[in-house]
């Protein structure tokens, strides 16, 4: 039988083994709970959980606090924009469009407005803003009646000169276009081939009235019709010392270069020499001229220019007169076509009696209506009443510049006796 296998020894350095120890149990003392001791654990419990809670809603409203944001949208009648729009908030501009925001608004309650020219402007509105939110009104603008138009406004005081909107005519100047669409347009104002055009383009918004201003077209050329008032006067232009060019026959029509510098100058025997500047700084292309002498010895009559298309006399229309030449007091006037040329004068003085006798007084008419000229003094547009003069006879002198006619006739009229003198040019 084979042998056993040797049993093996534990390592020398292995600890002995220690026999088992035996434990004795101890007694133990059982302590009794105090009274209330379970109460006090809940109360804290619950005092923790309040607690708790507490700081999440402070911390919730901390979360809230500051400004709030404020949205104003403008619209008009029917949601669209609106040119020109102004937002107030508490009489603060905030905004020049729609929508408008505001931000870092204090809590509280704000007025709020809006303005746009065309528009009756709305109630201001009363909103309330809560600290860390926003807050949205709406307002609408209502056009107003009578004075909104979408268009141009133009003005002007040029003879003849005439505005045209897409190349449509409106009339002469001054006009109210009121009748547009919005948008661009092409605007032109025109006169005569005297007057150079001006053209441009205008953007126009609903509801709006684009003004221009006043437009004074540029003269391109001058005209002026020369009338004689004064029979057997000399009249001449002036150009200088050396250019003197006398005018051959009335009526006549002679154009100018607008930049040109002429001087009228008219003598008669018997009367005072009469110089007057032939200028368009004033921006009126055609005048007539009526040209009219005033006895020595009598006191002169105002000067007044004439525009050719109209019928309220001038006092010159900025003209000066040349400096080179020295001047008399004005010994006459320069009276447009039916206009009234001495309407600033004061009432005529007496004539020197024709024969010997007291005062007399002459109703003086015209058919058609014409300048007169009384014994050599112009006393303006027919009719003129109970004119005072001395007894004996009287020369008077009707003219129609506009329609070329001229007529003399002579009345003697007795000392306090009040007579007619009346012509028809016509005949």
């Amino acid at each position: 039988m084979p042998s056993a296998p040797p049993v093996s020894q534990p390592p020398a350095s292995a600890a002995p083994q220690m026999p088992p120890v035996q434990r004795a149990m101890e007694a133990t003392a059982v302590v009794p709970r105090q009274p209330g001791s379970g109460k006090a654990g809940m109360w804290i419990g619950l005092l923790a959980a309040i607690l708790a809670f507490a700081g999440v809603g402070i911390y919730a409203t901390m979360q809230q606090r500051g400004p709030g944001t404020l949205v104003i949208n403008a619209a008009d009648a029917v949601g669209k924009p609106v040119s020109g729009l102004e937002i107030w908030v508490d009489d603060t501009k905030r905004c020049d469009s729609s929508p408008c925001i505001v931000r870092d608004v204090a809590p509280g309650t704000h007025l709020v407005k809006v303005t746009a020219p065309g528009y009756d402007a709305p109630s201001p509105k009363a909103t309330a803003i809560e600290a860390g939110k926003s807050a949205t009104i709406d307002l609408s603008l209502v056009a107003t009646k009578g004075l909104v138009g979408t268009g141009v406004k133009v003005s002007g005081n040029q003879p003849g000169v005439k505005l045209f909107v897409d190349g449509k005519e409106y009339g002469t100047l001054p006009q109210e276009v009121k009748d547009l669409e919005a948008g661009d347009h092409k605007i032109r104002v025109a006169g005569s081939d005297r007057y150079a055009p001006m053209e441009k383009t205008v953007s126009v918004g609903k509801n709006e009235m684009v003004d221009l201003g006043n437009v004074a077209l540029k003269v391109l050329k001058g005209k002026v019709m020369f009338q004689l008032g004064t029979p057997g006067a000399k009249v001449y232009l002036v150009a200088s010392p050396t250019n003197r060019k006398e005018i051959p026959t009335f009526p006549i029509a002679i154009d100018f270069e607008p930049t040109d510098k002429y001087e009228l100058v008219a003598t008669a025997p018997g009367f005072e020499e009469l110089r007057r500047p032939i200028s368009f700084d004033d921006g009126i292309a055609e005048k007539s001229f009526t040209v009219e002498l005033t006895p020595k010895g009598q006191a002169p009559a105002p000067a007044a220019v004439q525009p050719a298309a109209h019928t309220t006399p001038a006092t010159g229309g900025g003209e000066k007169p040349a400096a080179a030449t020295p001047k008399k007091d004005p010994p006459a006037f320069l009276a447009g076509e039916g206009t009234n040329p001495t309407a600033a004068a004061a009432t005529p003085k007496k004539d020197p009696p024709a024969a010997a006798g007291g005062e007399a007084f002459l109703n003086i008419n015209s058919i058609p209506p014409s300048s007169v000229v009384l014994d050599g003094k112009p006393l303006g547009p027919t009719p003129k009443l109970k004119v005072p003069v001395a007894a004996g006879a009287h020369t008077v002198l009707f003219i129609n510049a506009e329609q070329s006619l001229k007529k003399s006739i002579s009345v003697t009229v007795g000392a306090g006796e009040t007579k007619a003198a009346f012509a028809k040019l016509k005949e």
